[in-house]
Order: C-alpha cells, then sequence, then structure tokens
C-alpha cells in the first residue's frame, strides 16, 4: 500500500487528517467549473472532511483499503493538492486512483506529473501492478495529462444513455505499461 507519508524532490505527500480538510476544501471548491463540466453541480461544504473520514469508496469497498493524502509544496510551504487512491479495485492487483486534484494556482508546475512518476517509482508497484483511474470525457485538460502520464488503454466506457445538456461521459483508464503486462499474460 501507499506509505502514509513519502516525498519527492519537491513535494511531501502525507495522509490526510482533519486539520488538512479546510485547505482540501479550499482546492476542491477552486476546481468547481471543472466539476460542472464533469456534471457536478454542487459541492457539499463538508466534503473533503467527510472524505477524510469516510473515503471514496468503489462498491462493496472498505475504508481501509482507501487512502486520501495532502501534497504540500516543500518550497511554498502549503497544501498544493491532494490525492485519493484505492488498493484493490477493480483486481486485487490494481490501485485506483479515485483523484489527482492540483490548485488551479499550482496547475502547470509539474506537480502532477512528479506524483505520478513517483507513485510508478514505489515498491508497492509489484503488488499493484496495474494503475487505473476514470476521467470525464469533458475534462479535456485531465484527458491529455492521464494520456501523456502513459493512462492510454480504455478498461471502461461509462456514460448516460441519452445526449444532452446533464448528459456525463468517462473512461477508465490503465496505464499502457499494466495493460501490456497483462496481455502478456492472457497470451
Amino acid at each position: 500500500m501507499i506509505q502514509p507519508a513519502w516525498q519527492t524532490a519537491r513535494l511531501t505527500i502525507r495522509d490526510a487528517v482533519q486539520t488538512d480538510a479546510p485547505a482540501l476544501q479550499s482546492i476542491l471548491e477552486s476546481i468547481a467549473d471543472t466539476l460542472r463540466v464533469e456534471g457536478k453541480e454542487s459541492i457539499a461544504r463538508d466534503a473533503m472532511k467527510r472524505m477524510i473520514e469516510e473515503g471514496e469508496l468503489p462498491p462493496a469497498g472498505t475504508r481501509d483499503r482507501f487512502r486520501l493524502q495532502a501534497i504540500l509544496s516543500k518550497e511554498a510551504d502549503a497544501c498544493v493538492g491532494y490525492l485519493g487512491v484505492y488498493h484493490g479495485f477493480p483486481h486485487a492487483d490494481t490501485l485506483y486512483i479515485c483523484t489527482l486534484t492540483i490548485a488551479k494556482q499550482h496547475r502547470g508546475k509539474g506537480y502532477g506529473t512528479e506524483v505520478v512518476r513517483a507513485i510508478r517509482e514505489m515498491p508497492l508497484c509489484e503488488e499493484f501492478p496495474s494503475l487505473r483511474l476514470w476521467v470525464s470525457l469533458n475534462n479535456w485538460a485531465a484527458l491529455r495529462f492521464w494520456i501523456a502520464q502513459g493512462f492510454a488503454n480504455i478498461t471502461a466506457f461509462t456514460g448516460t444513455r441519452v445526449y444532452g445538456h446533464n448528459a456525463t461521459a468517462g473512461l477508465e483508464l490503465e496505464s499502457a505499461a499494466a495493460a501490456h503486462d497483462r496481455m502478456e499474460e492472457v497470451l
């Protein structure tokens, strides 16, 4: 499993605690326009407090398999984002990236790439060789980011059956290296 605290060259990533909730909530609210494009109309005032307490769980998921972490800039000594992962969904060997959010004012600095690269280099990739995530088709910036990170294999498509103003759709993507390894197992 991902360690409770770890570092990259410019970042400290550690388990989020309740005192982080206001900063994480502020980051979540800073991306409200992106969330609307993804079909999420409102943000609960205690959304991050609840995520710290309850997690973001898949069907039949358990809280002990979820980890929400604050991403802190060493240079700015400030919270610049958050990472949520679930260990073991949809397969036991899959690390599911539930969310990787960088505050708007800190985007374009390479923090997201630095986090993804560090996850790939962790020893946990032996236990969880498959990395997956879901991304909205309406979030073009996120699609470009994740594809550039090597998440180019589509494992699932979700969406409303009829196109309309409130229609949503998304792709579940898997890291190309993980998908290649799975294909070799089948062959």
